[in-house]
């Protein structure tokens, strides 16, 4: 199997390079050097198709995903107020170009005034984005690194309270019913077509967006911010130790009437950290305190348990085309061929037979990246990188 692996490697690029793994490893910036410097010499022997097309697969999922990480939530969650819905003295204003970032997500985060970070004024108003990173990292486990993007599906919004806002959990509570209210009403307005707001959705094209009845039960609220006492031996902060040690407060609103069944917190009560009745949790609150790990993973299995009981109503996925990639040269306009990854890699493929490997940036990477991987090297690696160089997953 080796020769078969050199052999086809030697076939395949042009240039002096070696084809079997070594012992000695290669430099990161040797390895990318020459990746990027050899030239594909075609036809594709059939063992290296083979491979590419299962890549390209996992390329396209990839990409849908990654595009959500870095254009979507990152902005909502680490950008400014204006990406985002914020809580004062009266309730979060929805209108009808913020409804959506309510919708299809089975609770809400909201930043309590001490967990927020300040300004150079002293101004709590930054919401920590390794707090973000790390529930974005945590989804991904949960779902084994496949989620549901479509129509800005997420595992929750973020809102920001203000100096103004409630402090307490009842407080929260309150301010979260009148939210849904007026979530539902704004789509209610709409024909219950809340993707007639979206102003980039091109013409023909539709998303699915509801408010999610786990959302008006659950809501999920942070009060501090877990720092590492110290960095990590190689220097860098470990999301997964963030979220074994950041801990959030997660609540029963209260209305769970169109939910399948109650929530019950029992399930998790051996994670949970024991809260002390203060001013901010009433006696009547219905509440838990757990890792930012165990918050993540328990409510994905609710959203789980509530798509498989209503998988015929408002819960069902629609396709997503804004996220879909580029069609290969060739099938320009087919949306068929980019909404689906098998028909994609084969359309990818077919293409790149006829016009050139090199001349499509998919399946330049994906070409190089199968090949590298075949004698034990990394090259372009689908991998969702956190968003800074100093945390590592």
């Amino acid at each position: 199997m080796a020769s078969d692996v050199g052999s086809s490697h030697i076939a395949t690029f042009s240039g002096t390079y070696r084809s079997t793994p070594q012992t000695a490893r290669q430099s990161d910036e040797k390895i990318e050097k020459y990746w990027r410097s050899t030239v594909t010499q075609q036809p594709i022997p059939n063992n290296l198709r083979s491979l590419e097309w299962e890549d390209l697969k996992e390329a396209w999922h990839f990409n849908r995903i990654n595009y959500v990480h870095h254009f979507r939530t990152r902005l909502e969650w680490g950008g400014t107020d204006s990406e985002r819905l914020v809580l004062d003295d009266a309730a979060a204003q929805v209108t009808e170009h913020s409804v959506t970032r309510c919708c299809n997500k089975p609770t809400v985060f909201y930043w309590l005034q001490s967990a927020q970070g300040t300004n150079n004024r002293g101004e709590r108003v930054f919401l920590h984005g390794v707090i973000y990173a790390t529930i974005f990292q945590e989804w991904l486990r949960c779902h084994h690194s496949r989620p549901d993007v479509n129509s800005e599906h997420f595992f929750a919004n973020p809102i920001r309270i203000t100096t103004t806002g409630p402090s307490t959990v009842r407080g929260i509570i309150d301010a979260h019913h009148s939210l849904c209210v007026q979530v539902s009403n704004v789509i209610h307005q709409a024909g219950g077509r809340a993707d007639s707001f979206v102003k980039e959705l091109p013409s023909g094209l539709s998303r699915h967006y509801s408010l999610f009845a786990l959302y008006r039960a659950l809501v999920t609220i942070i009060d501090h911010t877990w720092y590492a006492p110290e960095p990590e031996p190689d220097g860098m902060l470990s999301l997964g130790r963030v979220a074994q040690n950041q801990t959030v407060l997660i609540a029963r609103t209260g209305m769970e009437a169109d939910l399948s069944a109650p929530i019950s917190f029992d399930i998790i009560k051996a994670q949970s950290f024991p809260i002390k009745v203060c001013d901010a949790i009433g006696p009547e609150d219905d509440v838990t305190k757990v890792s930012l790990a165990t918050a993540v993973r328990f409510i994905v299995e609710l959203e789980t348990r509530e798509k498989l009981a209503k998988s015929h109503t408002t819960m069902t996925s629609h396709h997503d085309f804004c996220l879909d990639p580029s069609a290969p040269e060739g099938y320009e306009g087919d949306r068929q061929v980019c909404s689906n990854p098998d028909a994609w890699a084969d359309a990818s493929i077919v293409s790149a037979d006829e016009h050139g490997y090199d001349n499509n940036i998919d399946t330049w990477y994906s070409v190089r990246r199968v090949q590298a991987r075949l004698i034990g090297e990394d090259f372009c690696k689908l991998e969702h990188l956190p968003l800074c160089p100093k945390w590592r997953y």
